[in-house]
């Protein structure tokens, strides 16, 4: 705020998220990221997907889970009151260290991968672009992303 001023409203948006229970007696926990936040400072997040037992220990049971993740907005970060967009992109590595093989996730080619005991851990980041937003430009930039799972057994 400028202190300037002698008065001004300020809104600020608050968001309330409630999850509901999928399964009644799991026997396996898949961890997804629960919220992800960009800033200036913060312009890489990580994203790994990890599958647990219901102890919270790494998942040893004999199902296989396949992961999918798709964008609302095609990986852009979309403010509805300035109509801009500023682009990021999800990206899965092959290995638990960020700068191996990695392959960027689109909503045309959305799988993450199969998280399993053998491989109870996908590692990925999402990456913000470069942005040609004008700093006197303030507001939410926002995205949702949708991840899918189907197990087989």
């Amino acid at each position: 705020m400028d202190a300037s001023e002698n008065s001004k409203d300020v809104d600020v948006p608050i968001i309330y998220y409630h999850s509901k229970k999928v399964v009644s007696d799991p026997t396996y926990i898949i961890a997804i990221p629960s919220k992800l936040s960009f800033s200036k400072l913060n312009e890489r997040i990580d994203t790994t997907v990890s599958l647990f037992d219901t102890q919270g220990r790494f998942y040893q049971g004999e199902n296989k889970v396949s992961l999918t993740v798709t964008s609302k907005n095609k990986f852009n970060l979309v403010n509805k009151d300035e109509f801009q967009d500023i682009r990021y992109q999800l990206i899965k590595y092959a290995h638990e260290t960020s700068g191996t093989t990695s392959t960027i996730i689109t909503n045309n080619a959305p799988s993450l991968g199969e998280l399993s005991k053998t491989n109870p851990r996908i590692k990925s980041e999402a990456i913000l672009g470069s942005s040609s937003v004008k700093p006197s430009i303030v507001g939410n930039y926002e995205d949702i992303l949708t991840y899918s799972y189907s197990v087989a057994e």
